[in-house]
């Protein structure tokens, strides 16, 4: 049973799952490169040696190219048509979103500025007015 290890780092706990699975990317490459090339040399051998077989698997190679450029390009677009979907279906919701945010936002600030306006009003005729009963004061002084 595999020792479960309680710490900070999950990666510790990994490298040692890895290590106990003798998991080494670089072998693993490898062992699959060195499969492909025993493979590849047995059909190769298979193909050499019945000609026919061989004639039969090119021209099965050969008239699969076209349909298969076919699938690809239209499995291909689709795939981009649906992306280019969801992104425009995400463009025209951020529009909305942004939209309506924005007439929200139009009418705070313009009811900030109402009130900036109301508050700057407000002060200007309170100084003018203690301004006016200063000089009305010391006119009747004089």
């Amino acid at each position: 049973m595999p020792a479960v290890h309680h710490g900070n780092s999950s990666s510790a706990a990994y490298n040692t799952y890895a290590h106990q699975l003798n998991f080494q990317p670089d072998n693993m490459l490898n062992k699959a490169t060195g499969y492909a090339t025993t493979g590849y040399a047995a059909i190769r051998e298979v193909l050499d040696r019945y000609p026919p077989l061989k004639a039969f698997a090119y021209t099965l190679l050969a008239a699969s190219v076209f349909p298969l450029a076919v699938f690809a390009s239209i499995t291909g677009s689709t795939f981009l048509g649906a992306i280019a979907a969801a992104g425009t279906c995400v463009a025209v919701f951020q529009g909305i979103v942004f939209a309506v945010a924005g007439f929200v936002l139009f009418w705070f600030l313009l009811g900030a500025l109402a009130i900036s306006g109301l508050v700057g009003v407000s002060a200007a005729l309170a100084v003018f007015a203690v301004n006016m009963a200063k000089a009305a004061n010391e006119r009747k002084r004089v």
